[in-house]
């Protein structure tokens, strides 16, 4: 049965995507999802058909996050029944400026490296790699010491970012990104 969340929400973005539905079905309900662009307090909508996903932008100060997920909602039936996730915690503990900045741009080059490489890698991929092979490296130079930043420390650090990047959802450490 076809199924439609909201895997993101937080003032100004608000991400829907859709599972099991027919090409056909998803091309109608991101099609709806596009001409919420023209919609007031709506700045951007982008679709992206391979994935099943959407990406509604709104100016937080003319829509809150309730109407924007209404809007989404009256676009079409396919998301008629759809929530953001969280919305209590993130109405109640909103990031400062600065931090949904820097989310929103790391979220767009996520975004883009997982567009250039068909899906096969993210940055939830690549930053634990980049990690892990900083450690090999490490220890290939310096050998088994203790120095500014020894090979341990960032092998911790590759395991532990991996672990809390692919944790499920809902996980404790886990936010309201998608």
């Amino acid at each position: 049965m076809p199924r439609a969340a909201v895997t993101h929400a937080v003032p100004g973005r608000l991400r829907v995507r859709m599972e099991d539905f027919t090409p056909a079905q998803r091309r109608a309900a991101l099609a709806a999802l596009e001409e919420l662009a023209a919609a007031e307090g709506v700045s951007k909508v982008t679709t992206d058909s391979e994935r099943g996903s959407g990406l509604v932008e709104f100016d937080p100060d003319r829509l809150d996050l309730e109407s924007a997920v209404d809007l989404v909602k009256e676009a079409h039936e396919a998301f008629a029944d759809v929530a953001p996730p969280g919305v209590a915690r993130v109405v109640d503990k909103s990031a400062s400026i600065v931090a949904g900045e820097i989310q929103q741009r790391f979220t767009a080059v996520d975004d883009e490296v997982r567009r250039a490489t068909h899906g096969a890698v993210d940055l939830k991929m690549l930053v634990p790699l980049g990690l892990g092979a900083l450690a090999i490296r490490q220890l290939v130079r310096t050998g088994p010491l203790v120095e500014t930043m020894p090979w341990y420390m960032l092998a911790y650090y590759s395991f532990d970012t991996f672990v809390k990047l692919h944790a499920p959802q809902g996980s404790a450490g886990r936010t309201a990104r998608g």
